[in-house]
């Protein structure tokens, strides 16, 4: 199994009492705005890098880029990353007998600028090189051109 990272955008993410989280509000792979420049109260991230057993991840980095501006950068610490492969269950993959390492990462940016359209792109950067995930397109709401009657 080849690492990677999925990432999951929302307007929030609540922490349940059972422990589950409740992902607000997710988007597909488009966050339309009315207008630009604009703040929003929130956006939320959920990325989870997926590593076989047989080679898990012994350092992860997280980065969110808007644009090729870096927005947020979070390092797990690699006492953390030990702790996990003891002590955390571990998952087995889809379709596999194969163990995984899943190390999640949950953002949160409140309030939220948005200056222009851009991309939001996450990368986990590992000791083995670099996970890029799926990327948000933000823009603004499309409007209809004028209509002609005939």
């Amino acid at each position: 199994m080849q690492r990677h990272l999925q990432t999951i955008f929302c307007d929030d993410i609540r922490h349940e009492t059972s422990g589950k989280l409740t992902l607000v509000g997710m988007y597909s792979d488009s966050l339309f705005v009315p207008q630009l420049p604009v703040t929003l109260p929130r956006v939320c991230l959920v990325a989870r890098l997926i590593s076989s057993l047989k080679q898990p991840a012994r350092s992860a980095k997280l980065r969110v880029y808007m644009g090729t501006e870096l927005i947020q950068e979070i390092v797990a610490r690699e006492a953390d990353l030990a702790a996990m492969l003891r002590n955390v269950p571990t998952y087995e993959a889809a379709g596999s007998s194969e163990r995984v390492q899943v190390i999640q990462f949950l953002v949160e940016f409140a309030p939220f600028q948005i200056k222009g359209p851009c991309f939001l792109r996450v990368h986990a950067e590992t000791e083995d090189g670099l996970c890029e995930g799926a990327s948000l397109n933000i823009s603004q709401t499309p409007t209809a051109g004028p209509v002609t009657l005939q």
